[in-house]
């Protein structure tokens, strides 16, 4: 929007605030148009408040035509920055033992906190990552589902039983099930019960909106699997096939394409994932070639490896370096030309990176309250250490990419379990 065009809406804005003060007149009677336009520069957060005012405001905000322009807006504005989802903080707790509470913390919001409650039958799920406003969760019998924590909205994925590495076992009665056998490769099974299958089998899962289609890093971290979003517990898992032997730490998904990477500092790319789940047949193994970006020019021995796309759509990764269960730090390289060469850089500009559990995020911050340019916010996804030691310190804060200072958040706070993450709030 035109720089005059804004000053005059906003002039004429402000005029008609100023009548209505005068005249003391009932603000749940504002002008349908003057609600639409005040509702459209609001952040997500903001907006749902404004939605909570009165009959007529949740009205404004639920009428179709502002609903799709917000909907559009949600994916694009920069006042838009994630939440970081934490366990209840003491102080918020006021007696309430409620399993179902989790906290979220708005850095744009100048770090302030509220709580939410999950479904019911999620109080003792894990979350295994978040994406465009959906949370993955694995509950007790170690079965995911998409939940989205605004509406309530809940949307079952395919079976761990339908990978093909994993058989239930269920109790003497056959009714419920106590453990999967899993089968590392020929001749070696082992047999691991609901909880630790929940804590450990999934490691990394994303929703791929556009297509819906979710996709995951499974059978800690050494394969990779894609499944529609609504085929619920019917549907199937297909596996993808990757030429390396070596774990996955990352994957991504941008412009129709799956970026998975590895421990071997390989990136591949899959494409056109709905004709692959056709391909395989709604299940099985789907060995469809796949293209490998350039590794880096130089030996890396960090411990976490990320793929992100930036926001003007370049190619990044991100190595993070840990040393006793704290990071300590952060490099970042961009992808340039065909994906042969990648540059290490030491700027991403008026952006920030927020990483973890989450998909992956670039997202522009000019303007945002609250959030540092040209940083890294990062949250604890350390799988092995937080499942040895549910109640230590995690490990959370922000890196500054040019000086390499490291803020952290709630350092001393202990017993942060589940583990926080950065969720971006999304309209459904």
């Amino acid at each position: 929007m035109r720089p005059f065009v804004m000053f005059l809406q906003i002039r004429s804005l402000c005029t008609m605030l100023n009548e209505i003060e005068e005249h003391q007149v009932d603000w749940s009677s504002l002008p349908e148009n003057l609600l639409h336009l005040i509702s459209r520069r609001l952040t997500l957060l903001d907006f749902i408040r404004f939605g909570a005012v009165c009959v007529s405001w949740y009205q404004s905000i639920t009428d179709v035509d502002n609903y799709i322009n917000r909907l559009r807006l949600s994916k694009t504005s920069a006042l838009q920055v994630p939440w970081m989802i934490l366990p209840v903080l003491p102080h918020r707790l006021r007696g309430n033992k409620d399993r179902n509470l989790r906290t979220i913390f708005s850095l744009s919001d100048g770090g302030k906190t509220f709580n939410f409650r999950l479904p019911t039958h999620h109080s003792s799920s894990r979350c295994a990552g978040s994406s465009d406003g959906w949370l993955l969760m694995v509950d007790e019998l170690s079965e995911m589902s998409m939940v989205n924590p605004i509406y309530g909205v809940e949307i079952a994925l395919p079976s761990i039983a339908t990978h093909p590495n994993v058989t239930p076992k269920h109790d003497k009665h056959g009714r419920r099930v106590e453990s999967y056998n899993i089968m590392w490769r020929a001749g070696v099974e082992e047999d691991w019960p609901v909880w630790r299958a929940k804590m450990m089998y999934y490691n990394k899962a994303i929703f791929c909106r556009d297509i819906d289609i979710v996709a995951v890093i499974h059978f800690f971290g050494h394969r990779i699997a894609i499944a529609r979003a609504g085929d619920d517990r019917r549907g199937r898992w297909t596996e993808l096939e990757f030429p390396s032997n070596t774990g996955f730490t990352d994957l991504m998904y941008h412009g129709g394409r799956l970026y998975v990477f590895n421990d071997g500092d390989q990136v591949a790319v899959f494409e056109d994932l709905p004709s692959r789940i056709r391909r395989g047949g709604g299940g099985g193994t789907d060995q469809s070639p796949t293209r490998i970006l350039g590794t880096l020019s130089k030996e890396w021995d960090g411990n976490k490896r990320y793929i992100v796309m930036s926001s003007i759509g370049r190619l990044l990764r991100v190595y993070r370096t840990w040393r006793r269960d704290e990071t300590m730090d952060f490099e970042v390289f961009r992808m340039d030309g065909d994906g042969c060469d990648w540059v290490q850089v030491k700027s991403i500009g008026d952006c920030a990176l927020f990483l973890g559990v989450n998909h992956s995020l670039c997202l522009p911050v000019e303007g945002v309250s609250g959030v540092k340019r040209n940083c890294i916010y990062f949250t604890d996804d350390h799988q092995e250490a937080i499942f040895v030691d549910r109640h230590g310190v995690r490990d959370l804060g922000v890196f500054n990419i040019e000086d390499g200072s490291v803020e952290r958040y709630f350092h001393k706070q202990q017993c942060l379990f589940p583990p926080p993450l950065w969720f971006m709030p999304n309209l459904p």
